[in-house]
């Protein structure tokens, strides 16, 4: 089985996290969505990294790592809040 690693930034429109989404899989996000997925995970690190750079200060904003193998997607880095982990994505505005 091979895997393969995602770095995916997605915006949240308006709406906070699904109460059942603790490993951060199932989003409420119907705003843009962008991700690349590579073979080698330092790549997607730094993509990872960038956009956590550029977009971190957007409390609309999730920016995850992630592992996918068979088809399986695993969290390896969720987005944070204030340094505060948020059912893996940033919390959005107005909670």
């Amino acid at each position: 089985m091979d895997t393969t690693y995602l770095a995916r930034l997605t915006f949240l429109t308006n709406a906070p996290p699904s109460e059942g989404a603790q490993d951060g899989t199932a989003l409420d996000a119907d705003g843009p969505r962008v991700e690349g997925e590579w073979l080698v995970l330092a790549t997607a690190r730094d993509r990872y990294t960038m956009w956590s750079n550029l977009y971190g200060k957007n409390p609309a904003a999730v920016v995850q790592l992630i592992a996918k193998t068979a088809g399986h997607e695993h969290i390896l880095q969720p987005g944070t809040t204030q340094g505060e982990i948020i059912w893996g994505c940033r919390r959005a505005s107005g909670m």
